[in-house]
């Protein structure tokens, strides 16, 4: 009966660590194109609002385009399909991708390692100590 306690407590694990409730994707969007922009580097979150994405595939994209004769190098922020950077590599002098909401403020783009991690080590430690 331990056993079957320990079965159970071990799905409900599983499924808080690794089903996500889906809500929309939020990034910012913006350009230094555009004349008072708030859009350089260093970003600062508090002058700018996140947008919600409407492609079922998006993600939050950083790009740098290179000053091309007299347009001066321009930055941008936005929702675009997870192929874009793709696509637009040779272009750019910097073009990066992210899924999380507000990913997209900085250069350090960095999945969530240590959570996968840490949920593996603690579903470790139950299935080792709780099932015997």
């Amino acid at each position: 009966m331990a056993s079957y306690h320990c079965y159970l407590l071990l799905v409900a694990f599983s499924l808080f660590v690794f089903i996500q409730i889906v809500t929309p994707l939020r990034c910012y969007v913006c350009t230094t194109k555009e004349i008072g922009s708030n859009c350089t580097d260093p970003f600062d979150t508090t002058m700018n609002t996140l947008d919600t994405c409407d492609l079922p595939t998006a993600v939050c994209l950083k790009q740098i385009l290179p000053a091309l004769g007299k347009l001066p190098e321009s930055l941008h922020r936005s929702c675009v399909d997870e192929t874009y950077c793709k696509a637009y590599e040779k272009q750019s002098k910097h073009c990066s991708v992210c899924k999380q909401d507000g990913c997209n403020s900085s250069f350090s783009i960095l999945p969530s390692f240590s959570t996968i991690v840490l949920s593996f080590g603690v579903y470790y430690y139950i299935y080792n100590n709780l099932t015997r």
